[in-house]
């Protein structure tokens, strides 16, 4: 079974707190109270959970300062259920949201007594949100890996809003997720200032996911959160499953397929269509194209992904992942330009359509 490692958690976390701080650094959040709040919980002894809440005001922030937050004050917590008496389908939370218990022989545990999970699970979740309750900036990612005999997934990002008393809720439908099978993976995590995506490969399957930022196609007044959530597979809204490579039906394998972005308004809108044939460019259409201007070392064959919605608006271009066209690769092939510059291309499952190969690239 695949787990994220230290080192990668600590890099998603790091990229993460710098897409906080590209964020903030517009104007309309300098200067107010923001928390990140940060789960773990122990995927060996779930009862144990570390909790930080960390809590400061926005300053105006620019990438180029280093990407520790301007902490003010640190709350720190381990605390354990082992007093309680676990129910299977109880959604502990002790004020903050653990997940819900399921036992493989049902009913209830008394106190004290060992717990055999049907689910193990290490999660970490971050949250950034203006603690005065407005909903200029709402934002959660949440790293959590389930692992069961016949399936088992990572769920990159889901989108929250905010209500007036500062609960987050989760937004229907944008909750996505990249599949794991219980067979030896192969795990890639691409990540920098802007934006985070991971591959995996099982059994010559492979799953990608992408959350972050995308490059603008307009002006920072036009569009102030160019951020997306976007991988192969949707979860069920109660996070209860994932769905899998086989499932056809209900892939979002590539990702012109579905995604998740964050408006002016501080709403989630989600595309959610099997073929979406203009929601993403380029698309299938004879009828329509798109000027694309390449630097002259940039690979000819590669095709930028553009986010956009309606034919008239478009979000921005993911940040180093391309399109491939239709090619022989049955596995993945690293291609350098004449820059020196490395790119790893990753294909699908079904290997039939020039969307259905993916460039990433090495950073």
């Amino acid at each position: 079974m695949a787990y994220l490692s230290k080192t990668a958690c600590n890099d998603i976390y790091e990229t993460w707190t710098k897409i906080i701080r590209y964020i903030c650094g517009d104007s309309s959040t300098a200067g107010k109270d923001w928390q990140i709040k940060r789960y773990t919980v122990d995927e060996d002894d779930p009862h144990n959970v570390q909790y930080k809440n960390y809590s400061g005001t926005l300053t105006n922030i620019t990438l180029d300062t280093p990407i520790e937050l301007p902490t003010i004050s640190v709350e720190e917590e381990t605390f354990t259920y082992n007093d309680n008496t676990l129910e299977e389908g109880t959604d502990y939370t002790l004020d903050r949201p653990l997940g819900k218990v399921t036992f493989l022989s049902g009913g209830s545990v008394p106190n004290g007594a060992d717990v055999d999970y049907s689910y193990k699970f290490k999660r970490a979740e971050y949250v950034l949100y203006n603690t005065d309750g407005s909903e200029e900036v709402v934002i959660k990612m949440k790293f959590q890996i389930w692992e069961q005999e016949t399936e088992a997934h990572i769920r990159l990002g889901a989108a929250y809003s905010i209500d007036d008393s500062g609960n987050l809720t989760l937004e229907e439908d944008t909750n996505f997720a990249i599949s794991f099978w219980n067979n030896p993976n192969n795990l890639w995590i691409f990540s920098n200032q802007r934006r985070i995506i991971i591959v995996v490969e099982s059994e010559g399957f492979y799953s990608i996911g992408y959350a972050g930022l995308t490059l603008r196609l307009c002006l920072p007044d036009e569009y102030k959160y160019p951020f997306v959530l976007t991988a192969s597979h949707r979860c069920k809204y109660d996070y209860s499953e994932a769905w899998w490579h086989d499932e056809q039906d209900k892939a979002y394998f590539p990702l012109h397929r579905g995604y998740a972005y964050f408006d002016d308004t501080a709403t989630w809108h989600v595309i959610d269509e099997y073929n979406v044939s203009n929601k993403v460019q380029p698309n299938m259409s004879t009828s329509a194209s798109i000027q694309i201007n390449y630097p002259n070392t940039f690979p000819k064959f590669f095709y930028p992904i553009i986010v956009s919605p309606s034919n008239d608006f478009f979000v921005g271009a993911y940040q180093g992942l391309y399109y491939v066209p239709t090619s022989d690769f049955t596995s993945e092939t690293t291609i350098t330009d004449t820059e020196g510059n490395s790119y790893i291309v990753f294909p699908d499952v079904y290997r039939n359509d020039w969307r259905y190969w993916h460039a990433i690239l090495e950073e």
